[in-house]
């Protein structure tokens, strides 16, 4: 596990698998990344606890609890915490594995030409950062104060619920007849949108879910 200081929170990261690294971000109340892109991989977005909202040049998507957001290469987005007073706290996963794949627009801490940050010297362990990797490791649930995760080895053991977020963890969907994938690591995805996919295309042998779920009533 990697520790990160950021100005505006911190990072901690660890990579899963050979595809995907996971990041827990705790961006500080009222503070915001720089508005930055990755020119090559993707990211996908889980909010845990707190509000705030992605900023895009020409829209918005809300966070809260429960809810995700896959970023493709290339966009620029900003996150940001409009609470004054509470963590806004992430998951972030990404495809393929680079640190280093960062371009910032603009910050309000002026690393606009700055690369990302070195890892701490002196970095601690999160322990929710670890219980995640062992629920994707070993399956389960875990629970959080707004949220709960649970791991879904097979698409034929998902008990489907309005509300629920996937990410996939290995393996992908595929179209059988150009071999295309319609669905890959790191994407994060609802759980209509999976049942769609399900009845369209083929996943692969491997693949893997991790299902965030609000646990904050009136969100389900």
């Amino acid at each position: 596990m990697h520790q990160v200081n950021k100005p505006w929170g911190e990072e901690f990261r660890v990579e899963m698998n050979s595809s995907v690294a996971l990041t827990y971000m705790v961006v500080g109340p009222s503070q915001s990344t720089s508005l930055h892109c990755h020119p090559i991989k993707t990211t996908s977005m889980l909010c845990l606890e707190g509000s705030g909202t992605i900023e895009f040049f020409n829209s918005n998507y809300e966070l809260e609890p429960g809810k995700g957001f896959t970023i493709r290469n290339g966009l620029f987005h900003r996150i940001i915490n409009k609470l004054g007073s509470e963590p806004l706290r992430l998951l972030e996963f990404e495809n393929p594995i680079d640190k280093n794949d960062l371009v910032r627009f603009s910050d309000n801490y002026g690393r606009e030409e700055s690369p990302y940050e070195e890892y701490s010297n002196n970095p601690r362990s999160e322990e929710l950062l670890l219980k995640i990797v062992n629920l994707v490791k070993l399956g389960g649930v875990v629970a959080g104060k707004d949220w709960e995760a649970e791991m879904y080895f097979s698409l034929s053991s998902i008990v489907f619920q309005e509300g629920n977020t996937y990410v996939v963890i290995s393996g992908n969907m595929f179209d059988v007849k150009t071999a295309k994938l319609v669905l890959r690591q790191a994407d994060c995805i609802s759980d209509k949108t999976l049942q769609k996919l399900m009845g369209r295309f083929e996943p692969s042998s491997d693949l893997t879910l991790l299902c965030i779920r609000s646990s904050v009533e009136g969100w389900k």
